[in-house]
């Protein structure tokens, strides 16, 4: 994967959009980011129940607070979801966080499956110094009627108690 280049052409890594990369050591990194496909009749089920998945890394020397991960879709989302509130994360220490997100009602509008950007930002606090790094990728968003039949229950989502037939 290439690397991407703040105005400056300084390295900042792939995805990665903070002025300048961490320097070895520093900072946290957020890694295999995996984003599951959405079914988009089941927007409000994504709240409660994880879309994906991420693991997030503390790679400064010391013990890191109030971590911080929330997850966003601009073209589906209203603001960005806070998935997890780590109190502290040790130094070398990694947490897997689930990725949760909060469509709004318009994600039923897609009649096409498409692909849409999505955002992971990781906020924390270290040596009394707010920071954050932010990752995008792309999430594959199905089409309005489109489910996955991995338990069958799902189909339920089709009725809905206003619908007279």
């Amino acid at each position: 994967m290439a690397e991407c280049a703040d105005f400056a052409g300084n390295a900042i890594g792939p995805g990665l959009l903070d002025a300048k990369k961490p320097e070895k050591g520093r900072g946290i990194e957020l890694s295999n980011l995996e984003l599951y496909e959405v079914f988009p009749v089941f927007h409000k089920y994504y709240d409660r129940n994880p879309l994906g998945k991420v693991v997030v890394q503390n790679r400064e020397n010391g013990t890191i607070q109030n971590v911080r991960v929330s997850f966003f879709v601009g073209e589906f989302m209203q603001s960005p979801k806070e998935c997890i509130v780590i109190p502290s994360l040790k130094a070398r220490r990694s947490a897997e966080v689930p990725v949760y997100a909060l469509f709004r009602d318009d994600i039923l509008r897609v009649t096409e499956a498409t692909s849409v950007a999505s955002e992971i930002t990781a906020e924390y606090l270290f040596a009394g110094q707010v920071r954050q790094i932010s990752q995008t990728q792309t999430l594959r968003v199905q089409d309005r009627n489109a489910m996955s039949w991995d338990d069958d229950r799902k189909a339920a989502s089709f009725v809905t108690p206003r619908d007279t037939t």
